[in-house]
């Protein structure tokens, strides 16, 4: 069966296990007939047996899985990001989503209906993981195309000013919602997602421009066009009268 947790597998697998085991026991007794367990060969498998099915009592593996969720910390809560530092001392925007509490969701949903009792804690926040699981997961591809977007600057011009002023437009609604509500934000990715897609667009057409710009600078090298004194002393003027407008317009 496919997209099964692991706790919840392990059950169904033991308990498919017992089920065979059970059938050859009772195979053996068509065989051998009624009280086979009563000579030494049918006992010592009868004990083997019994050895066996311990082994595959579901319950322990039930009872250590509620441990490790009391030892963890699975609750949906906290600050929308979260800073994550890097080999060589560089650092990462992340979003603030632990991937194993959706798991928790599969694990809960699969164990209630193999019929254990799962304690009405854990099913709360196996909810609130269902409810914001889709929401972190874009936000988390709404990340990562933003940081490609950031590295495209760097490396087309290495100015990534604009981008930062569009990151802390992106991530102030979700500071300020997270000190009014004291909830997760995850909606909000809505607002983020918007901007970084505005950010990537504006991003590919300056550079598509810039592009257009400097292949127009290198066609100057083999144009036919008048190159006397004059028309430097002329393209200077222009030029700088070019760059004020530009600056008064930009700046």
């Amino acid at each position: 069966m496919r997209d099964l947790p692991p706790i919840a597998g392990a059950i169904i697998w033991a308990r498919q296990i017992e089920r065979q085991l059970l059938a050859y026991m009772k195979r053996a007794e068509d065989v051998l007939g009624k009280g086979w367990e009563l000579y030494a060969e049918g006992q010592k498998l009868q004990s083997e047996s019994a050895a066996f099915r311990q082994k595959l009592d579901v319950r322990l593996v039930y009872d250590a899985w509620l441990q490790d969720i009391k030892r963890c910390d699975m609750a949906v809560n906290g600050r929308l990001f979260e800073i994550v530092r890097l080999c060589g001392g560089r650092f990462h925007l992340a979003v603030n989503f632990d991937p194993q509490t959706i798991t928790l969701f599969k694990e809960v949903r699969n164990l209630l209906w193999l019929g254990f009792q799962v304690p009405r804690i854990n099913t709360n926040m196996a909810k609130d993981a269902k409810q914001v699981y889709p929401h972190a997961m874009s936000l988390v591809e709404t990340i990562r195309a933003y940081g490609q977007t950031l590295d495209l600057v760097q490396k087309k011009s290495g100015d990534q000013v604009p981008c930062c002023r569009v990151s802390e437009r992106g991530t102030t609604d979700g500071r300020e919602r997270r000190r009014r509500t004291g909830q997760p934000t995850y909606p909000v990715h809505a607002g983020i997602r918007e901007r970084s897609v505005v950010l990537q667009d504006k991003t590919n057409n300056v550079i598509n421009l810039y592009g257009n710009i400097l292949r127009a600078v290198d066609d100057l090298a083999t144009c036919d066009c008048d190159r006397s004194p004059q028309l430097g002393a002329s393209l200077e003027h222009w030029v700088t009268k070019l760059d004020q407008r530009i600056e008064g317009i930009l700046f």
